[in-house]
């Protein structure tokens, strides 16, 4: 029986809890602006041929053959470096002919960012081009080649890689490698 009556009087109290929260609530003006309704759909409020034209721009940024090769270029490059990555096969043919795609793509990369600019798109902060190349010159201990890589990245101002040191660290780990004295500076012309 006691039991029974602190149950009612628990219901009672939170009850009256919501009761409590739910009249603050609607004496809140801010709390009654958020569940104003929103305002119904208005097609004439909407520039059509604007929407229009901006679809047939970003439509023609990935039509523009740079664009279109590059990305190309991108999807077939990191397939090959992972296949040839497992076997292991970083002094092959097909790793040379990978290292002159990576080279024909970085050929691209100052059109790529002029095009970016004239359709008034962020220039990427990577270009994972150089990574990769920069990754192949690594593993083949070439890394007076790295360092060029990743100097010429960083002067095209794509320093990011994916790792906290960014290229400015990649090119930093090249330097230690190659058994250099020069500092990141000196490489930089800084």
């Amino acid at each position: 029986m006691f039991i029974m009556f602190l149950f009612i009087i628990f219901i009672g109290v939170c009850i009256a809890v919501v009761i409590g929260a739910t009249k603050s609530a609607i004496n809140n003006p801010d709390a009654r602006q958020r569940y104003q309704p929103q305002k119904p759909y208005n097609p004439s409020s909407l520039d059509l041929a604007q929407t229009l034209r901006e679809q047939e721009r970003f439509h023609a940024y990935y039509e523009e053959p740079v664009i279109k090769e590059h990305y190309n270029n991108i999807e077939t490059i990191e397939a090959q470096y992972s296949v040839l990555y497992n076997l292991k096969q970083f002094h092959s043919p097909q790793m040379d002919n990978l290292i002159s795609l990576c080279e024909k793509d970085i050929s691209i990369a100052k059109e790529f960012c002029r095009l970016c600019k004239s359709y008034n798109r962020d220039i990427p902060p990577s270009y994972n081009t150089f990574k990769r190349l920069a990754i192949i010159y690594d593993k083949r201990k070439e890394y007076d080649k790295a360092i060029a890589v990743c100097v010429k990245s960083i002067e095209l101002g794509f320093v990011e890689d994916g790792t906290s040191g960014k290229m400015y660290g990649r090119l930093a780990r090249m330097i230690r490698l190659s058994g250099s004295d020069k500092s990141v500076d000196y490489y930089l012309g800084n």
